[in-house]
């Protein structure tokens, strides 16, 4: 029995959401499954730090870098469903949201996270939506299987595409995790620059209207002011206005602003941090609120259906439609509660393992 999985998430240099997912689940594949022949594909070589701390059986490496998003579809998807077809293994994993060519003798399953692109609140130019949307539908009619990390991902996939589709979409939470993946860049004194920092709130992911890192600059000033808690943020910045209010509020010594953080950095802080927030609009998951949990830090976000799906409707929440006094309002009971998280919360966000990823990701495939 034979598994192939487009790896090349892998090779970055520092490993995003789907990298970290392959990253967690490709040993456990070999731990429930000893027989399951286990092959990675991947453009670039993955680094040792990486390959060492994984189990698989066998690499095929194209040895040719280039991650422009037309290079994907047009050269690296196309080489990939070569070697697919070449070798039929039983199955083949795309973690990465499209499957552009069907099998004959290959099962396929394909992981998406979400349709954002899709969603008004994405922005995105007309042609941007119509390719995105022609490469789902494609995806949807080529795989054997598709995984869906939310249920509010599935419900948003049959809203666009049909309910015809909703018999072979399975609903499979991600693993949550705090171990720390081996960085390739190195990292910061963090834990040395907080030591004279007062307490603080903390917001790590990527910074956009989406996230809803807007509403949280804007509420900054009030929150130091009239709570005396320091703002502090980390992660990419990738949304225009979001930098012009972070280089005033930067000016104007009202938050703190450290870019990208490794996992050890991020460790650090998310044990440091007072409360952690996260005002999003939009998530296919919420994976860093639920981290934040298993550190049992007090956490405050959006009411938005994903995040309250995700935390069973036991976590805090404020009002995504009235946000700036529902932060603030929120913020002063979470201060003066002495309990971060219920038992309940806590044991609901436990039971989201890497490990029940696989077995239902098994059971989806007929492994076990």
């Amino acid at each position: 029995m034979e598994l192939f999985v487009n790896a090349n998430t892998l090779s970055e240099e520092e490993l995003g959401s789907i990298g970290r997912m392959v990253f967690y689940t490709v040993p456990i594949f070999k731990q429930f499954y000893p027989n399951l022949k286990l092959i990675l594909i991947s453009d670039d070589i993955i680094p040792d730090s990486i390959l060492k701390k994984i189990k698989f059986d066998d690499i095929i490496y194209r040895k040719i870098k280039n991650r422009n998003f037309y290079f994907f579809l047009v050269s690296y998807l196309p080489w990939v469903y070569e070697i697919v077809e070449k070798y039929k293994p039983n199955f083949y994993w795309e973690p990465q949201n499209y499957l552009l060519r069907k099998f004959e003798k290959t099962k396929s399953v394909v992981t998406i996270h979400d349709v954002f692109p899709l969603e008004d609140i994405a922005r995105r130019p007309f042609f941007r939506k119509f390719l995105f949307k022609q490469f789902i539908q494609m995806t949807l009619e080529n795989a054997t299987y598709i995984q869906a990390q939310s249920n509010f991902t599935k419900q948003r996939i049959l809203y666009f595409f049909g309910k015809k589709y909703s018999d072979r979409i399975k609903v499979i939470y991600h693993g949550v995790s705090t171990d720390i993946i081996p960085s390739q860049k190195g990292s910061k004194c963090i834990c040395e620059y907080l030591k004279n920092k007062k307490p603080f709130i903390f917001f790590v992911g990527r910074l956009s209207y989406w996230k809803g890192t807007d509403i949280l600059l804007d509420v900054a000033e009030r929150i130091k002011k009239e709570l005396g808690l320091n703002i502090l943020l980390a992660g990419k910045i990738i949304d225009n206005q979001i930098t012009r209010k972070i280089d005033k509020l930067l000016k104007d010594n009202i938050i703190d602003y450290l870019g990208y953080v490794s996992d050890e950095e991020k460790d650090c802080l998310m044990q440091n941090c007072e409360i952690f927030l996260y005002p999003s609009r939009y998530d296919g998951f919420g994976q860093p609120v639920l981290e934040a949990i298993l550190y049992n830090k007090k956490v405050l976000m959006s009411n938005i259906d994903v995040l309250k799906e995700v935390t069973n409707g036991l976590a805090n929440y404020f009002d995504i439609n009235n946000p700036y006094s529902s932060i603030l309002d929120k913020l002063r009971e979470l201060i003066q509660s002495d309990q971060a998280n219920s038992p309940e919360l806590i044991s609901f966000v436990k039971s989201m393992t890497w490990q029940n990823y696989v077995i239902k990701f098994c059971n989806m495939l007929g492994l076990l």
